[in-house]
């Protein structure tokens, strides 16, 4: 499988754009996208734009929250701009918060997972224990179960052990297109254990797994997450494409 072609795939339909999209020499491309009005699965919010800076060019796709401040950012966006420019652009002109998220694409396996393995379905109490230690309070009754079940069966929920504890595991958030080619590697350690190289096996062997499925794997960060970056480089991800978003105030179902 050619990971990149399949990641490109992807990006693209979150732009609302074809995959060719991205051999185009056009340096800044703008797509009007009804998908920018309703929330993606997987968010808590519409992202009213979303844009990609990606190799020195911009790829801008907007909903019709963002249609009138199209005119006031349009001509100052051009080829070579890095992400934090056209972070700055876009914030003048919409006078709203960009956030701005790291998207990495596959390359190579890299990483040992000796000492990771994946969870079972009856593991679910063990895993349940572990999701309460990283999010003490955290309600997840209704949903935790058969969304690790989902993971379980997929092999997409890797962890590492200590003394019979469940210390690290990998999760796979929801993606809202592609699902038959495409999922995306998130990832918890519990405060005590970190630094021991445990994430790095977890995540290896999630790649791996994965992988054997016939599927690619795909990886993002926030721009302050260091360490999810480094993990990222050590199982085999380079990045593919900084992402700026403005969450919507007006979703559609």
């Amino acid at each position: 499988m050619d990971h990149r072609k399949a990641t490109d795939r992807y990006y693209a339909r979150w732009l609302g754009a074809e995959e060719s999209v991205f051999q185009s020499i056009e340096p800044v491309q703008f797509f009007y996208s009804e998908e920018r009005n309703r929330i993606q699965r997987g968010h808590g919010a519409p992202f009213a734009l979303y844009c990609l800076v990606k190799e020195g060019k911009c790829y801008l796709s907007f909903g019709d929250e963002m249609r009138e401040f199209l005119p006031s950012f349009r001509d100052l966006l051009h080829a070579g701009m890095d992400a934090d420019t056209v972070r700055t652009v876009l914030e003048r002109s919409t006078g709203r918060k960009v956030s701005r998220m790291i998207k990495y694409v596959f390359v190579k396996e890299k990483a040992n997972p000796e000492g990771a393995r994946c969870l079972f379905p009856s593991e679910y109490p063990v895993y349940a224990a572990f999701f309460e230690a990283c999010w003490p309070g955290e309600k997840a009754d209704l949903w935790l179960r058969e969304y690790f079940e989902d993971m379980a069966r997929e092999k997409t929920c890797c962890g590492v052990f200590s003394d019979g504890r469940l210390v690290c595991a990998t999760d796979s958030p929801a993606v809202p297109y592609l699902e038959d080619e495409i999922r995306e590697i998130g990832i918890n350690t519990l405060p005590g254990f970190r630094r021991r190289g445990y994430g790095t096996r977890a995540a290896a062997c999630a790649v791996r797994e994965i992988l054997a499925g016939g599927k690619t794997p795909i990886w993002s960060t926030g721009e302050g997450n260091e360490a999810s970056q480094k993990l990222a480089g050590k199982v085999g991800f380079a990045k593919y494409a900084d992402c700026l978003v403005i969450e919507g105030g007006s979703p559609q179902a």
